[in-house]
């Protein structure tokens, strides 16, 4: 205190007849509790100051809690002072000196271990270890494309397990380990996933997923990718309307049919047959307008338990793109799947060497007004081009689904057309008409209400 005064002791004590000033007390240690920190008050001349040291244990609580109850795998508890513990169920130990305790959890069979913790208990404070014992099980899902094709499958997994159904399923509290599924032929498909699909579920509450993808017969799966869209103005016969050229990006695999709807289809799916060259069941139908091929792919869709993709009012479409039915192909989607990687004005790799009806490179890919005899020809005769397509090139035009608009320069990704226009956009020549309209970047604009004897369609299922 002032003037130099100091007093040491120990227990209680109350001083009498001191000088008023600052005094400052010092608390000493004491083995097992923790020192209060010094304190400094004033003594006025008629007052009292009181100094309450508030020593506290060098302890705390430690709880252990295992999870779920009932599970009796074990544990053992580590300390300072080399303490030692070890129990099956929940316990909370009281007055353990502070420091680092690490818990080690034991096993419990049919169960996943938690693993070891640490942790620092304060002096005075609590900690808790809770050990989480988890069941070995995951989840797996069979997820079938199109969506809803009665599919059949078996799946085999860890123990002898096995399970044969059909459809998509879900499948809960399935065990680690190596799971193979082993879809089945579909009448009318043709399976694009292996033979075999084996995964691993390796932690616990995951969930796997096996895809298996079916296209029907006829079908070309078209990866998704960039191209280049358009002529140069070195190709030969090109025109401006073809220009500038500009890359695309379709970020979207789909399936794109083989050849141009025949006749024969197209009686089956509507009960008519429109065609102005009829008697010929394998050519392709034409005579068609572009909301009669939307229809078209409306009524299959429905007659193969699919989502339509249009909604028609009158003169007035909407394109329902989450709609898992037939649909005609984008313009972008036309050439990306006719180039099929192809950068000549042919999808064989060749140049066009005559504008009208002589041109030696696309005899052998197409049919045009200079090997056709003026008439619509049996789909699938001539050369496919690298993605397995056939008559791309020439027999009937086929409708897309964009308004005709001029091409920008800048690039563009899943391009659809502008929202409105006066003509709908046709791709890939005809049997009457010149090589030059038959190669990959021409295009055509037409009236979507009128019908003409060399315009058909060409019909794109999306992936799911």
């Amino acid at each position: 205190g002032p003037e130099g005064y100091t007093l040491a002791g120990e227990g209680d004590r109350t001083l009498e007849e001191l000088t008023p000033g600052d005094y400052t007390i010092t608390w000493t240690d004491v083995s097992g509790w923790v020192t209060p920190i010094p304190e400094a008050k004033n003594l006025t001349g008629a007052g009292s100051i009181i100094f309450l040291g508030d020593y506290s244990g060098d302890w705390g609580t430690v709880d252990v809690n295992p999870q779920p109850v009932g599970v009796t795998g074990g544990w053992e508890l580590a300390g300072p002072d080399g303490i030692f513990r070890h129990g099956t169920e929940a316990k909370t130990y009281l007055e353990m000196p502070s420091g680092q305790y690490e818990i080690t959890w034991l096993e419990a069979s049919g169960w996943v271990t938690p693993a070891a913790a640490s942790d620092s208990l304060p002096p005075g404070g609590a900690i808790t270890f809770t050990g989480q014992y988890l069941q070995p099980i995951g989840n797996i899902v069979i997820d079938l494309s199109p969506s809803g094709l009665a599919a059949g499958w078996l799946l085999e997994g860890p123990e002898g397990y096995s399970l044969s159904d059909v459809g998509e399923a879900t499948l809960d509290s399935m065990a680690l380990g190596i799971w193979t599924l082993q879809p089945e032929e579909v009448d009318g498909y043709e399976m694009e996933s292996p033979a075999v699909l084996t995964d691993t579920l390796d932690v616990v509450g995951e969930t796997i997923t096996f895809r298996v993808f079916y296209r029907m017969e006829g079908f070309v799966l078209v990866p998704a990718g960039e191209f280049t869209m358009g002529a140069p103005e070195s190709e030969t016969w090109s025109s401006p309307h073809e220009r500038p050229q500009h890359a695309v990006t379709l970020s979207d695999s789909f399936t794109i049919c083989e050849v141009e709807v025949t006749q024969t289809l197209w009686q089956e799916v509507t009960g008519a047959n429109p065609s102005a060259f009829p008697g010929c069941g394998d050519c392709p139908v034409e005579n068609i307008t572009w909301f009669e091929a939307l229809e078209f792919c409306n009524t299959l869709s429905a007659r193969d338990g699919l989502e339509p993709a249009y909604q028609i009012s009158g003169d007035q479409v909407t394109w329902d793109t989450e709609a898992d039915g037939y649909r005609l192909p984008t313009e972008a989607e036309w050439e990306y799947a006719c180039r099929a990687g192809s950068l000549t004005a042919f999808a064989n790799d060749l140049p066009n060497l005559d504008q009208d009806c002589d041109d030696p490179n696309l005899d052998g890919l197409g049919w045009y007004c200079g090997n056709s005899d003026f008439r619509p020809r049996p789909v699938g005769m001539k050369e496919s081009n690298a993605w397995g397509l056939y008559d791309l090139h020439g027999n009937v035009w086929e409708w897309c689904w964009d308004w005709y608009a001029n091409y920008g320069s800048a690039a563009v990704t899943d391009p659809t057309g502008p929202e409105v226009g006066f003509f709908r956009l046709v791709r890939g020549g005809s049997w009457s008409v010149g090589a030059a309209s038959c190669r990959s970047a021409s295009r055509y604009q037409l009236n979507p209400e009128r019908s003409f004897n060399d315009v058909g369609l060409r019909l794109v299922r999306p992936i799911d």
